[in-house]
């Protein structure tokens, strides 16, 4: 599981978290979040183009945070990106720690 209370996350886990949440999503689905999908899209998996596209950032630059390059997310990113991905409340914690490892907080 990738949320356990108690665990720290760790930030080299961003990319492999973000595939995770992209590819649980079902074929089927309308929509990412609050933006529907393009008729021909429903049925296929959903890719980095799309979600890059819900996002409002460029495929190459969403798919170096998948391939786990050093680039630097934002709050308003990681908020567009957890509705994008439909992730859960403690996805969207964990999403925002491995995102900005600065806002972890320590207990």
């Amino acid at each position: 599981m990738w949320y356990e209370e108690g665990c720290e996350a760790n930030p080299t886990e961003f990319r492999a978290f973000l595939k995770t949440l992209r590819s649980r999503i079902q074929p089927e689905t309308e929509a990412l979040g609050p933006h529907k999908r393009l008729p021909s899209r429903v049925g296929k998996r959903v890719t980095q183009e799309e979600i890059a596209e819900h996002v409002g950032v460029s495929r190459e630059w969403y798919a170096t945070l998948e391939t786990g390059a050093s680039t630097r997310t934002s709050l308003p990113l990681l908020a567009r990106l957890a509705t994008a991905l439909m992730t859960t409340p403690a996805e969207r914690m964990v999403l925002f720690s491995l995102g900005l490892p600065e806002l972890q907080l320590t207990t």
